[in-house]
């Protein structure tokens, strides 16, 4: 078995540090005197949690609530960015199902290819 000389060690583990990513989503609490399914706190929520992301795509995603159903709709480059604003979403205390129909469009070598694949994701409370 072979060991790394001390400086070498570090330099992985340093290298493997930058791979890592995290996704910062904000959850605010809610305001006094707020009702919990109200819908256009539900919206003003995920709106807020979308631009916490800190992804500029995600700022111009549209949000749809009513009675806790909220719908995301619009473009994003990745399949990753639609992820991440599935999770930002569903992270907002109050809602009950979420339907991401936002629209991949990648660029391959000036060309557009666009797919929309819908998913739905439910609370399991």
């Amino acid at each position: 078995m072979t060991t790394l000389p001390l400086s070498a060690e570090r330099a992985l583990r340093k290298r493997h540090q930058r791979r890592t990513v995290s996704l910062p989503v904000h959850v605010r609490e809610l305001p006094p005197g707020s009702t919990p399914g109200s819908d256009r706190r539900l919206r003003e929520e995920i709106q807020h949690s979308l631009n916490a992301t800190g992804y500029l795509a995600l700022r111009h995603v549209t949000v749809h609530v009513s009675a806790g159903r909220a719908q995301l709709t619009g473009k994003v480059s990745s399949y990753y960015l639609k992820q991440v604003a599935t999770t930002a979403a569903f992270a907002i205390r109050g809602v009950t199902t979420l339907r991401n129909e936002l629209h991949v469009s990648v660029t391959h070598g000036g060309h557009t290819s666009g797919q929309t694949a819908s998913e739905t994701v439910q609370s399991q409370i």
